[in-house]
C-alpha cells in the first residue's frame, strides 16, 4: 500500500528497516497510479499536495499501520513552523520543502 502524508512520521507499529529517498513530482505522480490512501491530517496540506501532484488528495485525518512492501510519501518542510503558526495553501507553497519516500522493507 501506498501512503501520503504530511509529515515523514514512522507509524508506531513498524518495527524493521526503512529506506528514505527524496522524491520528485513526477516520480510521485508515477507512485500515485497505483493503489494508495491519504492520511493527510491538514486541508492547506491537501491542497498544495493536491495542486503539487495533479490530483486529488482529500484530508484524511487518520492512524496508519504499515508493513513491509508498504511506501509513504511524505510532504516534509524543511524548516520548522513557529509555535501556533498553521500555515494556509500560499505559506506552505512559499516554504521550502521537499517529498520523500520511505520504503518499509522488513
Amino acid at each position: 500500500m501506498i501512503f501520503i502524508m504530511n509529515t515523514s512520521i514512522i507509524p508506531p507499529n513498524f518495527e524493521g528497516t526503512i529506506k528514505v529517498k527524496d522524491l520528485s513530482i513526477e516520480e510521485a505522480r508515477f507512485l500515485l497510479l497505483n493503489d494508495w490512501t491519504s492520511s493527510v491530517g491538514h486541508e492547506s496540506s491537501a491542497v498544495v499536495l493536491s495542486l503539487l501532484l495533479g490530483k486529488e488528495i482529500p484530508m484524511n485525518r487518520i492512524s496508519i499501520q504499515v508493513e513491509s512492501g508498504d511506501y509513504i510519501i511524505a510532504f516534509q518542510l524543511k524548516e520548522r513552523l513557529p509555535e501556533g503558526f498553521t500555515p494556509n495553501e500560499e505559506d506552505l507553497l512559499n516554504l521550502d520543502y521537499k517529498l520523500r519516500l520511505l520504503a518499509f522493507v522488513e
